[in-house]
């Protein structure tokens, strides 16, 4: 490791712990914050980092702001790392231990983005005085523990010559597969008057995670 990724690595471990002492103080906000399953709605943690592995290569025209989202993230002084991995078939498929990124061009609708966090699940095949057999299936799920993710993405709402919003789109998304519910507006909770989270809608205020996004991330990890 090099000295300067020693000091950066040091420098993100005291903003961590700096972030994590104001969300202990300021608590009533974050219990008071919208989660998409309070309160086993999220990945699996014990402590430390949490390394969630997602890949961008289905990605489309928002390869690069998949990338920029992720970065964003990764950089708040909060558990999560967004680890890019090789990209899956680009089928639309959903992959144990991976948040998969997609792109769809659907003009007719109003969706900009979607998400889904996946549970595994144990299927009994053959039951006898015992289960004799079985195998693994991915649920959709937001109230149990994470094990896979998938964002879909649709480029007739924001394309490459809106990469602002595109990054803020999949910040957004990847709020969602971490857990958090929508925020202010969007939602009607909160202040509907202020943008004050990437979970609200989207503007050209800012596209990465704002302060109250970190204090619930560190509130649910």
């Amino acid at each position: 490791m090099s000295i300067r990724s020693l000091f950066r690595g040091r420098r993100r471990a005291l903003g961590l712990a700096v972030v994590m002492l104001l969300a202990t103080v300021v608590a009533p906000l974050s219990a008071s914050a919208y989660y998409m399953g309070w309160p086993n709605g999220h990945w699996p943690y014990s402590g430390g980092g949490l390394h969630v592995h997602y890949s961008r290569g289905c990605a489309g025209t928002f390869y690069g702001a998949a990338g920029d989202a992720a970065s964003g993230w990764t950089a708040t002084p909060t558990p999560i790392w967004y680890d890019e991995v090789g990209s899956p078939p680009c089928n639309g498929g959903v992959y144990n231990g991976y948040v998969d990124i997609y792109s769809t061009y659907q003009p007719s609708v109003s969706w900009w983005g979607w998400a889904q966090a996946y549970t595994l699940h144990t299927v009994c095949d053959f039951w006898f005085f015992g289960c004799l057999s079985s195998h693994q299936v991915l649920d959709p799920s937001w109230n149990e523990t994470y094990a896979a993710g998938q964002i879909m993405l649709n480029t007739a709402k924001a394309n490459s010559g809106n990469y602002f919003l595109q990054v803020g789109d999949v910040t957004h998304e990847m709020g969602h597969i971490l857990g958090l519910a929508h925020a202010g507006a969007y939602c009607g909770c909160g202040d509907p008057n202020s943008y004050y989270s990437i979970m609200d809608y989207l503007n050209w205020s800012y596209n990465r995670p704002r302060t109250y996004d970190i204090n619930t991330i560190n509130y649910l990890y």
